[in-house]
């Protein structure tokens, strides 16, 4: 029998935000301290209480299932026609999870470093999760991140001193690979097919533009080759005209703006404080009321958790050249802070 605490082990072993799963735990009603290891303890003696042990356990193993699936997600929308969209789940369901893969063996645990370091580069799935509304498939791979360290003057041997004198400070470079976490997630009733991708926070846009890309890939083959739907992944959702929506929403908080003026002007504004909202800065204000159009190119708005505890976000990114493109088109949404599917619903509704 696997040990409830294995999925909290795990959600830290892959840096999942400690703070969002903190506020997961809240919204369980279970108890939270300063850090992992605290807060761990805290736990233990709920699993050991016969009255509380079954909830707990359960919640556990919850919270580490909606943070794998809805946790710091760059996604990506795709309109399909809901006939395809069943038959396509009916075909994944069958074929396209890779039983004979190393992500699969342990899966949803992640590997060891060893393990992890023989694993193919290559993106696999490795289970299917449903939820009532949506079948989720779960896509593994590693990618390589890079890590800057600094080390004291005084690191070098002898030998390294004399070679090369010596230095008041050092900087260490490692590369090290993570185990990443995407999803593509099929929501026949709504006709949508969503491509939820790991490492947010991690890893520069053209990284995660290229493992997007590859899972566009293997789900426009599979489609093509089993239920004859090549171009099942073509009509994108476009997230410009979100910005003005969001913008003019008298709901929630705007954390960031970014703007341009007919006088070739750029803004990017942004307040120090997390609850205070650009729209009420008085110098955004002014300068409003002095420009006809608000010609924003990307935004960031959060919200009080419907669960309780938490402010899950938003962000529109984009360039700000965006703004004077003909049909300006941004097909990339970055979801954060969620620690639930009822979180996730409750942000992506404000964009659909």
């Amino acid at each position: 029998m696997i040990n409830p605490l294995s999925y909290i082990d795990a959600l830290q072993v892959r840096d999942v935000s400690f703070k969002s799963v903190r506020n997961a735990l809240k919204n369980h009603d279970l108890p939270v301290s300063t850090g992992w290891q605290q807060t761990v303890a805290k736990i233990v003696p709920e699993l050991k209480r016969k009255d509380t042990k079954g909830a707990c356990a359960a919640s556990l193993v919850l919270i580490h299932n909606e943070m794998t699936l809805y946790c710091d997600k760059v996604v990506k929308i795709y309109e399909v026609d809901t006939k395809v969209i069943n038959l396509l789940i009916n075909a994944m369901s069958k074929g396209f999870v890779d039983k004979g893969s190393v992500y699969t063996k342990g899966f949803p645990f992640p590997l060891t470093i060893e393990e992890l370091l023989k694993a193919p580069l290559d993106i696999i799935c490795a289970a299917q999760w449903d939820e009532k509304d949506r079948s989720n498939f779960m896509m593994c791979s590693k990618q390589y991140i890079t890590e800057r360290e600094e080390l004291p003057g005084d690191s070098l041997d002898d030998d390294a001193t004399k070679d090369f004198g010596v230095f008041d400070e050092l900087i260490g470079i490692r590369r090290r690979p993570i185990q990443l976490y995407d999803v593509v997630s099929l929501l026949p009733d709504d006709g949508l097919i969503e491509i939820r991708l790991d490492g947010v926070k991690k890893f520069n846009a053209d990284d995660i533009s290229r493992r997007l890309r590859r899972i566009e890939q293997l789900v426009s083959q599979f489609a093509a080759k089993n239920i004859g739907a090549p171009d099942v992944l073509g009509t994108k959702l476009n997230f410009y005209p979100a910005i003005k929506k969001l913008y003019d929403t008298n709901d929630g908080v705007v954390g960031e703006l970014g703007h341009v003026t007919d006088a070739a002007g750029i803004y990017r504004e942004k307040m120090r404080h997390k609850s205070r909202d650009v729209r009420l800065d008085p110098y955004h204000h002014g300068g409003t009321v002095a420009v006809v159009d608000l010609n924003a190119y990307s935004i960031s708005k959060h919200w009080p958790s419907p669960a309780g505890n938490g402010e899950p976000e938003i962000s529109i990114p984009a360039h700000f050249s965006i703004a004077s493109d003909k049909n300006p088109v941004i097909d990339i949404l970055h979801v954060l802070n969620c620690t639930s599917q009822e979180d996730y619903d409750f942000v992506l509704n404000k964009v659909l």
